[in-house]
Protein backbone atom coordinates (compact mmCIF):
# COMPACT_ATOMS: atom_id res chain seq x y z
CA UNK A 1 0.00 0.00 0.00
CA UNK A 2 1.49 3.07 -1.01
CA UNK A 3 0.92 6.63 -0.49
CA UNK A 4 -1.04 6.83 -3.55
CA UNK A 5 -3.46 4.42 -2.29
CA UNK A 6 -3.62 6.12 1.02
CA UNK A 7 -5.32 9.29 -0.16
CA UNK A 8 -7.89 7.26 -2.06
CA UNK A 9 -8.50 5.25 0.99
CA UNK A 10 -8.69 8.43 3.02
CA UNK A 11 -10.92 9.98 0.54
CA UNK A 12 -13.04 6.97 0.62
CA UNK A 13 -13.02 6.86 4.39
CA UNK A 14 -13.61 10.60 4.58
CA UNK A 15 -16.42 10.25 2.00
CA UNK A 16 -17.83 7.38 3.92
CA UNK A 17 -17.60 9.34 7.15
CA UNK A 18 -19.13 12.43 5.59
CA UNK A 19 -21.86 10.26 4.06
CA UNK A 20 -22.52 8.64 7.42
CA UNK A 21 -22.61 12.02 9.17
CA UNK A 22 -24.84 13.46 6.46
CA UNK A 23 -27.03 10.38 6.63
CA UNK A 24 -27.28 10.74 10.41
CA UNK A 25 -28.07 14.43 10.07
CA UNK A 26 -30.68 13.76 7.38
CA UNK A 27 -32.14 10.92 9.41
CA UNK A 28 -32.27 13.21 12.42
CA UNK A 29 -33.83 15.96 10.40
CA UNK A 30 -36.28 13.52 8.91
CA UNK A 31 -37.01 12.07 12.36
CA UNK A 32 -37.40 15.58 13.81
CA UNK A 33 -39.67 16.55 10.98
CA UNK A 34 -41.71 13.41 11.44
CA UNK A 35 -41.73 13.99 15.19
CA UNK A 36 -42.68 17.62 14.65
CA UNK A 37 -45.53 16.52 12.37
CA UNK A 38 -46.58 13.91 14.87
CA UNK A 39 -46.33 16.49 17.60
CA UNK A 40 -48.47 18.89 15.57
CA UNK A 41 -50.95 16.05 14.99
CA UNK A 42 -50.89 15.26 18.69
CA UNK A 43 -51.32 18.92 19.56
CA UNK A 44 -54.30 19.08 17.24
CA UNK A 45 -55.67 15.95 18.91
CA UNK A 46 -55.01 17.43 22.36
CA UNK A 47 -56.67 20.64 21.25
CA UNK A 48 -59.68 18.71 19.95
CA UNK A 49 -59.75 16.63 23.16
CA UNK A 50 -59.55 19.80 25.26
CA UNK A 51 -62.50 21.18 23.33
CA UNK A 52 -64.35 17.92 23.89
CA UNK A 53 -63.41 17.97 27.60
CA UNK A 54 -64.70 21.55 27.88
CA UNK A 55 -67.89 20.53 26.07
CA UNK A 56 -68.28 17.48 28.32
CA UNK A 57 -67.62 19.63 31.40
CA UNK A 58 -70.34 22.04 30.26
CA UNK A 59 -72.68 19.08 29.67
CA UNK A 60 -71.72 17.65 33.08
CA UNK A 61 -72.48 21.00 34.73
CA UNK A 62 -75.83 21.11 32.92
CA UNK A 63 -76.52 17.51 33.92
CA UNK A 64 -75.62 18.30 37.54
CA UNK A 65 -77.91 21.35 37.46
CA UNK A 66 -80.67 19.19 35.94
CA UNK A 67 -80.01 16.45 38.51
CA UNK A 68 -80.20 19.01 41.32
CA UNK A 69 -83.41 20.43 39.91
CA UNK A 70 -84.84 16.92 39.43
CA UNK A 71 -83.77 15.95 42.95
CA UNK A 72 -85.48 19.06 44.33
CA UNK A 73 -88.55 18.34 42.23
CA UNK A 74 -88.49 14.69 43.33
CA UNK A 75 -88.26 15.72 46.99
CA UNK A 76 -91.13 18.13 46.47
CA UNK A 77 -93.18 15.46 44.71
CA UNK A 78 -92.31 12.93 47.43
CA UNK A 79 -93.50 15.34 50.13
CA UNK A 80 -96.65 15.98 48.10
CA UNK A 81 -97.25 12.23 47.71
CA UNK A 82 -96.61 11.69 51.43
CA UNK A 83 -99.09 14.46 52.27
CA UNK A 84 -101.64 12.97 49.87
CA UNK A 85 -101.02 9.50 51.30
CA UNK A 86 -101.51 10.86 54.82
CA UNK A 87 -104.71 12.58 53.70
CA UNK A 88 -105.90 9.38 52.01
CA UNK A 89 -105.13 7.35 55.14
CA UNK A 90 -106.99 9.86 57.33
CA UNK A 91 -109.89 9.86 54.89
CA UNK A 92 -109.88 6.07 54.79
CA UNK A 93 -109.85 5.96 58.61
CA UNK A 94 -112.78 8.41 58.75
CA UNK A 95 -114.67 6.46 56.08
CA UNK A 96 -114.02 3.21 57.95
CA UNK A 97 -115.24 4.72 61.22
CA UNK A 98 -118.28 6.21 59.49
CA UNK A 99 -119.02 2.90 57.80
CA UNK A 100 -118.71 1.07 61.12
CA UNK A 101 -121.04 3.58 62.78
CA UNK A 102 -123.54 3.36 59.92
CA UNK A 103 -123.29 -0.43 59.94
CA UNK A 104 -123.92 -0.53 63.67
CA UNK A 105 -126.89 1.85 63.30
CA UNK A 106 -128.27 -0.19 60.41
CA UNK A 107 -127.72 -3.43 62.33
CA UNK A 108 -129.34 -1.97 65.44
CA UNK A 109 -132.26 -0.66 63.37
CA UNK A 110 -132.59 -3.97 61.49
CA UNK A 111 -132.39 -5.92 64.75
CA UNK A 112 -135.00 -3.69 66.32
CA UNK A 113 -137.23 -3.97 63.24
CA UNK A 114 -136.71 -7.73 63.20
CA UNK A 115 -137.60 -7.99 66.89
CA UNK A 116 -140.70 -5.86 66.42
CA UNK A 117 -141.73 -7.92 63.40
CA UNK A 118 -141.01 -11.16 65.25
CA UNK A 119 -142.95 -9.92 68.30
CA UNK A 120 -145.88 -8.90 66.08
CA UNK A 121 -145.82 -12.24 64.25
CA UNK A 122 -145.48 -14.11 67.53
CA UNK A 123 -148.46 -12.22 69.00
CA UNK A 124 -150.53 -12.99 65.89
CA UNK A 125 -149.46 -16.61 66.03
CA UNK A 126 -150.17 -16.74 69.76
CA UNK A 127 -153.62 -15.21 69.26
CA UNK A 128 -154.35 -17.56 66.39
CA UNK A 129 -153.06 -20.52 68.39
CA UNK A 130 -155.23 -19.47 71.31
CA UNK A 131 -158.29 -19.28 69.06
CA UNK A 132 -157.37 -22.63 67.48
CA UNK A 133 -156.88 -24.15 70.93
CA UNK A 134 -160.25 -22.84 72.12
CA UNK A 135 -161.90 -24.22 68.97
CA UNK A 136 -160.22 -27.59 69.48
CA UNK A 137 -161.19 -27.52 73.12
CA UNK A 138 -164.82 -26.82 72.18
CA UNK A 139 -164.72 -29.52 69.50
CA UNK A 140 -163.21 -31.94 72.01
CA UNK A 141 -165.90 -30.98 74.53
CA UNK A 142 -168.55 -31.65 71.88
CA UNK A 143 -166.98 -35.03 71.12
CA UNK A 144 -166.52 -35.92 74.78
CA UNK A 145 -169.95 -34.66 75.95
CA UNK A 146 -171.80 -37.86 74.95
CA UNK A 147 -168.95 -39.91 76.37
CA UNK A 148 -169.16 -37.95 79.64
CA UNK A 149 -172.89 -38.44 79.77
CA UNK A 150 -172.48 -42.16 79.07
CA UNK A 151 -169.73 -42.40 81.63
CA UNK A 152 -171.89 -40.54 84.13
CA UNK A 153 -174.72 -43.02 83.52
CA UNK A 154 -172.33 -45.96 83.81
CA UNK A 155 -170.94 -44.50 87.04
CA UNK A 156 -174.49 -44.04 88.37
CA UNK A 157 -175.33 -47.63 87.45
CA UNK A 158 -172.09 -48.92 88.98
CA UNK A 159 -172.92 -47.01 92.16
CA UNK A 160 -176.41 -48.51 92.16
CA UNK A 161 -174.97 -51.96 91.59
CA UNK A 162 -172.47 -51.40 94.39
CA UNK A 163 -175.27 -50.34 96.72
CA UNK A 164 -177.23 -53.41 95.72
CA UNK A 165 -174.20 -55.62 96.12
CA UNK A 166 -173.51 -54.14 99.56
CA UNK A 167 -177.13 -54.70 100.50
CA UNK A 168 -176.96 -58.24 99.19
CA UNK A 169 -173.64 -58.81 100.95
CA UNK A 170 -175.11 -57.55 104.23
CA UNK A 171 -178.11 -59.78 103.71
CA UNK A 172 -175.87 -62.77 103.05
CA UNK A 173 -173.76 -61.86 106.05
CA UNK A 174 -176.89 -61.65 108.18
CA UNK A 175 -178.12 -64.99 106.88
CA UNK A 176 -174.70 -66.55 107.54
CA UNK A 177 -174.82 -65.24 111.11
CA UNK A 178 -178.24 -66.54 111.55
CA UNK A 179 -177.15 -69.89 110.12
CA UNK A 180 -174.09 -69.93 112.38
CA UNK A 181 -176.26 -69.20 115.39
CA UNK A 182 -178.67 -71.90 114.38
CA UNK A 183 -175.85 -74.33 113.95
CA UNK A 184 -174.45 -73.41 117.34
CA UNK A 185 -177.85 -73.91 118.89
CA UNK A 186 -178.20 -77.20 117.09
CA UNK A 187 -174.87 -78.36 118.27
CA UNK A 188 -175.51 -77.48 121.83
CA UNK A 189 -178.81 -79.33 121.70
CA UNK A 190 -177.24 -82.33 120.11
CA UNK A 191 -174.50 -82.31 122.59
CA UNK A 192 -176.85 -82.33 125.51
Amino acid sequence: MGIEQFPVFMFLAAGFLVGAVLSAIITRLYTRTAMAERLRGREEQVSALQIQVQSLRAELMESQKSATQLSTLLDSERRGVEEKLGFIQQTQQRVTESFKALSMDALRHNSQSFLELARSNFEKLHTQSKVDLEKRHEALDQILKPVKESLSQVTHQVNELEKNRLGAYESITQQLRTLAESQNILRSETAN
